[in-house]
């Protein structure tokens, strides 16, 4: 090499060496995707490329989710179970009478153990796993390739699209943050929120036949296919809205002041008029320098959280009948960092603890026979014990007066129409200064009144 040539090359070198890491602006996302190390060696393996791809600053790392390895074994044909014998066989029928294409409980368990580790991983080093998910799938999912077409061809030839979107469904569902994993730890696998469909419909072995002889013609088929392919797999991953879920239950966190909490269906989606709520506790405890705090029902932790938030001196304790949404207000505690005490406790027996200068609560108030009544999005997924309840707002308001400090503070958010017989409760049980606020519609929503003053 001439000597102006190295002496060029290394001043370029030098020059990268010497350059400041190069940096993504808030808006935007950095992937990374390298299958063979993520998926196709062991699990060491995939959390070192993790914990590297960490290091060069990768946001989200991309994964193929290959149908024909997840659903391996999962459909045995008759054929198949023809030539096994003894156990081998008998396991093989019970597997080909559970199977549910839709279902990520039944296939094969340890089939999704690499994905269910990799996400596992990711979440714990703060990346974002990015599901592609496509074919070839398994045998039984493809129609039947002409003799003498190439393997490669013929393991890709014209997958079905309804039995894709089944797969679809079984992957969204596994990896919606609340399914537990078999096999691991048995918690709730990491929630995945970036989908792609199919990879690669232009080559031949992803996606087959490319062409078709029709006639005398040769035709392009591939688009169609992949057309077809991509919405059923897209109606997949739609199909929760579709039956009338929840948003914040689909997206898998929803905001609340200034905190974005995991949502699911262990709990209520925290709602703008306990926002409301928070302001009130917030307005009593301005000027007190490390006030006791008791949330009753919990849930999310949404009430609990936002004040240790918005007021770091306070003692924020939390209780919840539920041990479901205990574990994921216990969740939303790790993921902001905040100090609140978590208690399973049921308020009917009292509360524990005290004395405090703040109650608060957002106990069930609907009416048993108002549950029918409800919009399908809050009747059929969100948990009818934090929904329904006859006489919860009294059992709070009584057991409060025994913990409360004279003079302390009980805030309740009661239903559209409650608000004057909350008071008028409060006010009959001994509570005074009892003041009612709307929420953002002019509603009343929120009632409270102090302990000990008449």
């Amino acid at each position: 090499m001439p000597r102006t040539i190295r002496l060029l090359a290394l001043a370029l070198a030098s020059s990268a060496l010497l350059a400041p890491a190069a940096q993504a602006s808030p808006d935007q996302m950095s992937i990374m995707m390298d299958d063979d190390l993520l998926v196709y060696r062991d699990d060491t393996v995939a959390a070192n490329t993790l914990a590297q791809m960490r290091k060069l600053g990768v946001d989200t790392a991309r994964v193929t989710v290959l149908w024909k390895t997840v659903a391996e074994n999962a459909r045995p044909t008759a054929a198949e179970i023809k030539k096994l014998r003894g156990a081998a066989k008998t396991r093989a029928q019970l597997q080909a009478k559970r199977f549910r294409a839709a279902n990520p409980k039944t296939y094969p368990r340890r089939n999704w153990d690499r994905y269910d580790n990799l996400v596992t991983s990711a979440a714990k080093i703060g990346i974002r796993i990015y599901f592609n998910v496509t074919g070839p799938g398994p045998a039984w999912a493809h129609e039947k390739a002409p003799k003498g077409t190439r393997s490669v061809v013929k393991a890709a030839w014209k997958p079905r699209p309804a039995a894709f979107k089944q797969f679809v469904v079984a992957v969204g569902r596994r990896y919606d943050g609340t399914y537990r994993d078999e096999n691991g730890s048995r918690g709730p696998l990491p929630r995945v929120k970036f989908w792609s469909l199919w990879n690669e419909p232009n080559q031949a072995g992803w996606l087959a036949p490319q062409w078709e002889r029709r006639g005398s013609s040769i035709v392009p088929v591939s688009a169609a296919l992949y057309r077809k392919l991509h919405q059923n797999g897209y109606r997949a991953l739609v199909s929760r809205r579709a039956r009338q879920e929840p948003v914040a239950y689909i997206l898998g966190e929803w905001g609340f002041r200034r905190l974005t909490l995991k949502v699911d269906r262990r709990a209520l989606i925290p709602r703008p008029e306990t926002e409301i709520v928070v302001e009130r506790c917030l307005a009593h405890l301005r000027g007190l320098d490390a006030p006791r705090v008791l949330d009753v029902g919990t849930g999310t932790g949404a009430i609990a959280l936002a004040i240790a938030d918005e007021h770091p001196g306070a003692r924020v304790s939390a209780v919840d009948v539920s041990a479901e949404a205990l574990e994921l207000a216990r969740e939303n505690k790790a993921l902001t960092g905040l100090d609140v005490e978590l208690l399973e406790h049921d308020v009917r027996t009292g509360l524990p603890g005290g004395p405090y200068e703040l109650v608060v609560s957002n106990p069930p108030y609907v009416a048993p026979g108002d549950l029918e009544a409800l919009i399908p999005d809050v009747r059929d997924y969100e948990p009818h014990v934090a929904l329904v309840g006859s006489g919860a707002t009294e059992a709070v308001v009584r057991a409060a007066a025994a913990v409360l400090d004279p003079g302390g503070l009980l805030v309740l958010e009661v239903g559209d129409g409650q608000a004057a017989a909350t008071a008028t409760l409060l006010a009959r049980l001994g509570y005074g200064s009892v003041l009612t606020t709307p929420d953002l519609t002019g509603r009343e929503r929120v009632v409270e009144g102090r302990h000990g003053e008449h």
